[in-house]
């Protein structure tokens, strides 16, 4: 028999056996309609943006960018009149676990692409982990999260920044044609906040969104609150505004999940912004369509919850709820007690893996597994696995005092004891947790897989054309499914297309593989690259006792290529990206790019983003209707060129959303196709602070040359060709007898350093900031009118060293390098975690220290390249290395210094001379090689008496940036997270 199914501007069916389905309403794209009959079962299965981001990543076979983006606020720590938020770093715990789970989930599915960053934000936005794909860069992924429990001393909470910095970076992630699913991961614990007298990194306006306002003032910083967030009417912030800084994300295609921890301190309406961001409605924030979701946490054993959905973007937990926390000695009085005291699930065998999270308000308390039928299961402790009647559970706890949380792993393994009802419960056999409720949260499998084949293949798919195919369905072990327990529902959705479900049709025979489906794709359909994407909806055979539980099954993706009607374009790209403008600048093109036949031209644009304080911003083309239309012969690449007007510029994100018309080669009526612009504006930096600074230092006689000396010295401190330079970290140890290799065991190779994607990407005219490989490399001026400063590798929290410099510069102990980066290494080490115990070893042959190694070599200098500087970074870097655990270990964290001489440590070598006789042979030396009469000698070379580079005190050791001794935000102290910002240092 042949069934039908219209698709109009949508692709999806939707069958429930034994039962008839209603046309179903439109979905918002990319959606995953839930068949009707199946019941929402928590919070969690009820996350429509978390659901269309995981049917995206699907559809693109994993590829995608997450960005977690955490809160380093010192309300987590707590300060003054602040109770802490989070004190035991348990949002870093739960970040380890949605990390872990993600590259399980990429594992599991094959994915390709999948990449994590991480950053944090307080007053500035600050990158802590560059672009990792996982699985592979797991191991990174947690040591950058690791990283997060130490940085809670930041003296803002600036949602603008956090958030227009990482739309910039992940519009910048994206090239013209490129379906790749982006989302950001947002934590907070508190309301957008902003402080008085606070320093702000590179040399930024005070407040960008309101430029009127100069000072740091307490009044002035109320003024700037209002003026981001709109106080009680959102959409006149630059947050919410329409095309406002969340408008710049939705329209950009980035979701936004945002968990929010409330503290005992946070008022009621703590959150209220940042849920109006995250998931609307329009009505309180923007102009666009919310593409995201808020998750409130009132508890750290909920943050953990929170942050558990995100395991698997493709599978969200359908199964979240609470549970009275039973304070009976005797887990079987528990179980008598009812459902109320403990989570259950109803399984059959055509279940085979429930995978979860179960938390509790309290440490020390019991946790039950309790099989159908059966006596509780003790799986209290660390972890362990049992297998009570040939079913596999298994079991770890987290390692958190604060709260008590497991997660349990349960598999089918052919056991005779697996169908039926199976309880989890917490257990207080000292009863002091009474009236305290448990959560628990499940994603439960089944062995169920939809298999699309096409019945007969048309040459070319094009719009209004039809498929035919048949839906047949296997066990993961490849054996055909022809009958089940429980009731099957299938999703089909066309992913990486607008298409939005018309209608479903019901049928009693799902699993007849002779059943053959018809998909008519519709004429307005867009060509190109899309995906067909089957999910399947099981609810379980029940019991007597319980109903059985709905489950999301497999999700199968199949490639479509979507191909255009004769004479038409044969592909226009999606958005045009015009990237950074010149600072200061109030325009900028791009080019759309298209392959004929046909001609092509913008017929109508909408401003969905404008940066703040611009005015009159303008997305326009002269090419702009049929008669100035560019053509494009069969197979030829046309552009049409796509300007960005702004009457007055401003800071932040500029984004459009483009019409443009293609007529066909010959006869044919127009055909529309949608694309969208972005660009990032910024305003030229007010220097007027500084100008007056040097004219009074004129006024008291320093004279007009060194008026001049500091002019020169500003421009002509750059990073030098940084194009010509590849950027590669290493996780290394340092082992005994055998040197420098990779964390873990292994050799460095030079061949994985690579020519194209590792290029750091920088301005041939030099830089005064690029990205290394996750690592901010940026100038550092000194107080020298002759020399031409340093680079200043940028990790705080770590001491860092050079093949430059062999020992930590300045008071937050960062690595220094020559403006000519190219040839160098850098060795990053841990002081808490970077030292060996005080017989020189992590164990019998263990490493004497661990560090991260950062290699920074020439593309175009074979005497510099990867292979020249990796063998100097072995042969030189151990001992670097070990100097810098060891100094660690014996002066102590807070009082780590380079050893005077002849006392302690060896003095290390005197760096090179670069081979560029123009270059500062040393983050201490003028532009000649000779010694700065006015800086810092590079620590322990010959003939040193400058201040110990170590000293100071402070730094990220002393009082939280920011702030005094004991102090809140805000109080007189030392600059923020990222230690001495100021490039004249």
């Amino acid at each position: 028999m042949t069934r039908q199914v219209v698709v109009r501007r949508g692709l999806a069916v939707g069958l429930a056996l034994g039962a008839a389905l209603a046309l179903a309403p439109a979905l918002a794209a990319d959606a995953v309609p839930r068949p009707e009959f199946v019941p929402a079962v928590g919070e969690g299965a009820g996350s429509p943006a978390l659901a269309q981001f995981g049917t995206c990543l699907q559809g693109a076979g994993g590829r995608g960018d997450l960005l977690i983006l955490m809160d380093e606020s010192a309300s987590l720590r707590g300060y003054t009149n602040f109770t802490a938020s989070d004190p035991d770093a348990v949002r870093v715990t739960a970040a380890r676990l949605m990390l872990n789970q993600l590259a399980q989930t990429a594992e599991t599915n094959n994915w390709s692409g999948l990449n994590v960053s991480v950053a944090g934000f307080s007053s500035d936005y600050e990158e802590r982990l560059g672009w990792t794909e996982l699985p592979a860069g797991l191991g990174a992924a947690l040591t950058a999260m690791d990283a997060q429990a130490k940085r809670d001393n930041g003296q803002e909470t600036d949602y603008w920044h956090a958030l227009t910095s990482a739309t910039e970076v992940l519009t910048a992630r994206r090239s013209g044609e490129a379906d790749v699913c982006q989302a950001v991961f947002w934590f907070s614990d508190g309301a957008f906040s902003l402080e008085p007298n606070v320093k702000r990194a590179n040399d930024r306006k005070v407040f960008e969104w309101a430029p009127e306002l100069k000072d740091t003032t307490k009044e002035q910083v109320k003024q700037a609150e209002e003026a981001a967030t709109g106080g009680s009417d959102f959409r006149s912030g630059a947050l919410c505004k329409p095309a406002g800084v969340v408008d710049g994300l939705r329209a950009n295609g980035i979701y936004l999940f945002a968990v929010g921890l409330a503290s005992k301190d946070a008022p009621a309406t703590a959150f209220e912004l940042m849920t109006a961001m995250a998931e609307g409605p329009t009505a309180r924030c923007g102009d666009q369509e919310p593409l995201g979701q808020f998750y409130p946490a009132s508890s750290l054993e909920e943050l953990l919850i929170e942050f558990n959905r995100f395991g698997d973007p493709s599978q969200v937990p359908v199964d979240t709820d609470q549970a009275e926390i039973c304070q009976e000695a005797d887990p079987e009085a528990c179980v008598a007690k009812g459902a109320g005291y403990s989570h259950s699930f109803t399984v059959d065998d055509s279940i085979t893996k429930l995978t979860g999270l179960a938390t509790a308000p309290a440490g020390g308390l019991k946790l039950y597994v309790v099989p159908p039928e059966a006596s509780p299961i003790d799986v209290t402790g660390t972890g362990g696995t049992l297998t009570p009647g040939g079913v596999a559970v298994d079991w770890e706890a987290l390692p958190q005092d604060a709260v008590s949380a497991t997660t349990l792993t349960f598999a089918q393994g052919g056991g005779t004891d697996w169908a039926g009802e199976w309880r989890v419960l917490f257990v207080d056999p000292t009863g002091s947790t009474a009236n305290q409720k448990s959560n628990y949260s499940f994603r439960i499998e089944a062995d169920i897989k939809p298999i699309w084949e096409l019945v007969t293949e048309p040459e070319l798919v094009q719009p209004g054309a039809t498929i035919e195919g048949r839906i047949t369905w296997e066990h993961n072990d490849g054996q055909p499914i022809r009958e089940l327990a429980g009731e099957l529902s299938l999703e089909a959705h066309l992913a990486g297309q607008d298409y939005e479900l018309e209608s479903a049709v019901p049928g009693q025979d799902v699993l007849d593989p002779d059943t053959v489906w018809s998909l008519t794709i519709p004429e307005d359909a867009r060509p190109g690259e899309a995906s067909l994407v089957l999910t399947t909806w099981y609810v379980a055979a029940g019991t007597a006792g319980s109903d059985g539980t709905p489950i999301q099954g497999t999700t199968a993706s199949y490639p479509l290529t979507i191909y255009p009607l004769p004479g038409y374009p044969q592909k226009v790209a999606k958005e045009v990206a015009l990237g950074k403008l010149e600072e200061g600048a109030t325009s900028g093109s791009g080019q759309l790019e298209f392959t004929g036949p046909g001609c092509l031209w913008l017929d109508e644009a909408a401003t969905t983003a404008e940066p703040a304080d611009a005015t009159g911003v303008k997305w326009s083309s002269t090419a702009n209707s049929a008669e100035t239309c560019v053509s494009a012969g069969e197979g030829e690449i046309g552009h049409i060129q796509i300007d960005l007007t702004m009457e007055q510029g401003g800071n932040g994100q500029a984004a459009g959303a483009l019409t443009v018309m293609a007529a066909p080669e010959g006869a044919g009526e127009p055909q529309a196709y949608q694309a969208t612009a972005s660009a990032t504006a910024s305003k030229k930096i007010d220097a007027v602070t500084l100008w007056l600074v040097l004219l009074v230092a004129v006024v008291l006689g320093l004279g007009f040359p060194f008026l001049v000396l500091y002019v020169l010295k500003f421009l002509g401190t750059k990073i030098r060709q940084p194009q010509n330079v590849m950027a590669k970290r290493f996780q290394v140890q340092v082992m005994p007898g055998s040197g420098l290799e990779l964390a873990g065991g292994g050799l460095l190779d030079p061949n994985s350093i690579s020519p194209t994607a590792d290029v750091i990407q920088g301005p041939a005219a030099g830089a005064r900031s690029v990205m290394a490989d996750g690592f901010e490399l940026k100038v550092v001026y000194g107080a020298n009118p002759y020399g031409l400063g340093h680079v200043k590798v940028v990790a705080p929290g770590l001491l860092g060293a050079s093949s430059s410099d062999g020992w930590p510069k300045g008071k937050d102990h960062h690595a220094a390098l020559p403006l000519a980066i190219g040839g160098n290494w850098v060795v990053l080490v841990d002081p808490n975690a970077g030292a060996a115990p005080a017989d020189g070893t992590y164990g019998a042959g263990g490493p004497v220290a661990s560090a991260t190694l950062l290699v920074l070599a020439s593309i175009v200098d074979p005497a510099q390249g990867a292979e020249a500087t990796l063998a100097d970074a072995q042969a030189k870097a151990p001992d670097v290395i070990d100097r810098l655990a060891r100094s660690a270990r014996e002066e102590g964290v807070t009082k780590a210094k380079k050893p005077k001489k002849g006392k302690g440590a060896a003095t290390p070598p005197a760096p090179e001379q670069p081979a560029d006789p123009w270059a500062s042979s040393g983050p201490g030396a003028d532009g000649f090689g000779q010694a700065d009469p006015w800086g810092s000698p590079a620590g322990g070379q010959p003939g040193g008496s400058a201040p110990d580079p170590w000293g100071g005190g402070g730094g990220y050791y002393g009082p939280p940036p920011g702030a005094g001794p004991g102090g809140p935000p805000g109080s007189p102290g030392p600059a923020g997270p990222s230690g001495n910002s100021d490039p004249w240092a």
